[in-house]
């Protein structure tokens, strides 16, 4: 997990890159998390593959003067960072948490360098819609702790959660994640437990609206995870990132045959 710096236009962004061969495979981090929160999956994975972690604006050593930190913002510095590496598309893309919307943003700005998403125990804009329309108030105060919480917050971080709504808003009105790009979402059973069961329900409910929104989305629940599932069971998400994996490549050459 030995990290290095490249320099793009003035902006500084740490990223590690493992493996040699394979399909580039892109990992994007929740709100607050390092490219470290990785690391038992990366331990755990026996994937043949190129990994892409990175530190966003505000996280470790990357830095720039934009301190814009909407999806859309990150989405295209995502881009100028993978053709700065040279790191040829098309990628699987992993999110986790609010990394997610930064994923199907990306998705839909770059449609034809994506070849696979896996989306993990995903924040939405269709959970705060969900609590304001069936009036679950610990959801409010959920966000009043977390408002709170971002006192200890790395500078990225407090300036993401400023734009959080905004960029939920713009992974919703993407519409460009269509067949035959293979999206797989993993919710956490126990990844709301903090709160109510009410929070927990709408919060699986929310990924259950997000998954019918994408067409032949794969949606599964782990029963022993909470909200940082490639901590608690890394091994789940290798094994749908192999099926995920298995059918990008089933898609790519059935496209070639096509042609």
């Amino acid at each position: 997990m030995q990290s290095h710096l490249i320099d793009l236009n003035g902006q500084i962004t740490e990223y590690v890159l493992l493996g040699k061969t394979g399909p580039v495979i892109v990992l994007e981090s929740g709100l607050g998390d390092t490219l470290e929160v990785w690391r038992q999956f990366i331990e755990k994975s026996d994937i043949q593959g190129r990994f892409c972690l990175y530190n966003r604006v505000g996280y470790g050593k990357s830095k720039s003067r934009n301190l814009k930190r909407d999806g859309l913002t990150i989405a295209k510095e995502l881009k100028i960072l993978l053709h700065g590496l040279r790191l040829e598309p098309p990628y699987i893309l992993i999110g986790h948490s609010l990394g997610c919307a930064f994923v199907k943003i990306f998705a839909g700005l770059y449609a034809d360098e994506v070849n696979g998403i896996l989306l993990i125990d995903p924040m939405a804009a269709e959970m705060d819609e969900l609590c304001r329309i069936n009036a679950v108030k610990g959801w409010k105060q959920s966000k009043i702790k977390k408002f709170l919480a971002s006192i200890f917050l790395s500078k990225g971080a407090k300036r993401e959660l400023s734009y959080r709504e905004t960029s939920l808003k713009q992974a919703k009105e993407n519409k460009s994640i269509i067949s035959p790009i293979p999206v797989t979402i993993i919710s956490a059973g126990r990844g709301m437990a903090m709160y109510s069961k009410e929070i927990q329900y709408q919060w699986i409910h929310s990924h259950d609206l997000v998954a019918h929104s994408i067409p032949g989305c794969t949606h599964i629940i782990t029963e022993n995870s909470q909200h940082h599932i490639q901590i608690d069971q890394p091994e789940i998400i290798v094994k749908m990132l192999k099926k995920l994996l298995h059918t990008a490549t089933a898609n790519t050459a059935f496209q070639r045959a096509g042609r």
